[in-house]
């Protein structure tokens, strides 16, 4: 029902995870994770303002934040099922993974990435930053430390404003961002907040162009990586020709290269990665995704 209303196929982890289990059969057995739970407002209020968390449990906020106000008539049980509770287990979700990538030296999660989200507030179907919340979990628990650098790749088409804004005066983040400089949150302005590789490409640019620009991105981010202990990568989909929203010409061989490249990049420089889905909007999604999780698993064969 929801994929009537949103340009985002809600379905797409499960359709993900059922090509992969079609692909590696038995070999996946203990490969795949789950949280035992979801996370807690009382949780979140580490990385969130408790006003805006507290207004969550209205209707219309949440709504406003997926974007589909009209949605905030229907029970709030439809609006729990439908986004709250899932963005709260994937935000468990993105934890568990990090953990994972800590301990094995990479792993994808199939949710989150929710990188317009602010302390503040949500924005642009993201209602909690899972990225703050696993940085300053990690933090807090002692596997970083406030110190230790962190390389942050957004390489969904739309620019990382949540993250970049929580994180501009934290210079252990370094950022790396390639958007669209024509669409959401930019419009052909600046990015908001601190972005220390900022990469604008314009509509309509393809694979050659775009994978080059991101290469010379990385190039860049290379240069700040001494005493980074962690590269978080946010892998959005809708940088694809036929994405809804996005507005590029990457084709599916041009979106596996991009994958592949940032995953090369993490083992060059021996850094652990936690890649995360983030957005995707159009039906070769999950196909998109599949083909990623399928790359990570290779990659620790």
């Amino acid at each position: 029902m929801l994929n009537c209303f949103h340009p985002f196929e809600f379905n797409r982890a499960e359709l993900a995870l059922k090509r992969v289990e079609e692909n590696f059969g038995s070999k996946l057995e203990g490969r795949v994770l789950r949280p035992t739970a979801p996370l807690t407002f009382e949780e979140l209020a580490f990385v969130h303002d408790v006003e805006y968390l507290k207004s969550l449990e209205r209707n219309l906020p949440v709504t406003q934040v997926i974007e589909v106000p009209w949605l905030s008539v229907f029970p709030r049980s439809c609006i729990e099922n439908w986004f709250v509770d899932p963005a709260l287990w994937s935000v468990a979700g993105s934890l568990l993974a990090a953990r994972t990538a800590l301990e094995e030296g990479g792993c994808l999660s199939l949710g989150g990435g929710f990188h317009h989200a602010k302390r503040t507030g949500g924005e642009g179907f993201c209602l909690f930053s899972d990225i703050a919340f696993v940085i300053e979990t990690l933090r807090g628990e002692g596997a970083l430390s406030a110190e230790d650098g962190i390389l942050y790749v957004d390489l969904d088409v739309h620019q990382g404003n949540g993250v970049s804004v929580d994180y501009q005066d934290d210079r252990a983040v370094k950022i790396l961002d390639c958007y669209n400089r024509s669409t959401y949150p930019v419009w052909g302005g600046e990015p908001q907040g601190r972005v220390d590789v900022p990469i604008p490409v314009y509509p309509r640019t393809g694979d050659s162009d775009y994978l080059s620009a991101v290469e010379l991105g990385l190039e860049k981010l290379e240069d700040l990586s001494p005493g980074c202990r962690l590269l978080i990568y946010n892998a959005g989909t809708d940088v694809y020709q036929d994405d809804k929203l996005g507005g590029l010409r990457l084709t599916r061989e041009g979106v596996n290269r991009r994958d592949l490249r940032v995953l090369e990049f993490a083992k060059k420089l021996n850094l652990p990665i936690l890649a995360l889905a983030s957005g995707g909007y159009s039906t070769m999604s999950a196909t998109l995704l599949a083909d990623f999780a399928t790359a990570v698993l290779h990659s620790k064969d």
